[in-house]
């Protein structure tokens, strides 16, 4: 869910950042369950996305949608985020 993992990071961002030394990718926002009315991933990407306009937090990138997961790598130290698309 991309606003979890926002929100996790959220406290670090709060007290040690400011928004121009910061940048986002969103990865994930799929649909799993699609016979349902809602899209649940398409909600969490748009929230996401809303937070991060609000705090004018820029976009590096995004992988979103679909109705497969993601599994994702992300290297602290050269920030190299790492998106395997599932088939």
């Amino acid at each position: 869910m991309p606003f979890l993992a926002l929100r996790n990071k959220w406290i670090a961002y709060n007290h040690f950042c400011k928004s121009v030394d910061v940048f986002s990718k969103i990865v994930g926002g799929a649909n799993f369950t699609p016979y349902d009315d809602i899209d649940i991933g398409k909600e969490n990407v748009i929230v996401a996305r809303e937070k991060l306009r609000r705090e004018k937090i820029l976009m590096a990138g995004e992988s979103i949608g679909g109705n497969l997961g993601r599994p994702i790598e992300i290297d602290c130290k050269t920030g190299i985020v790492t998106v395997k698309i599932m088939f």
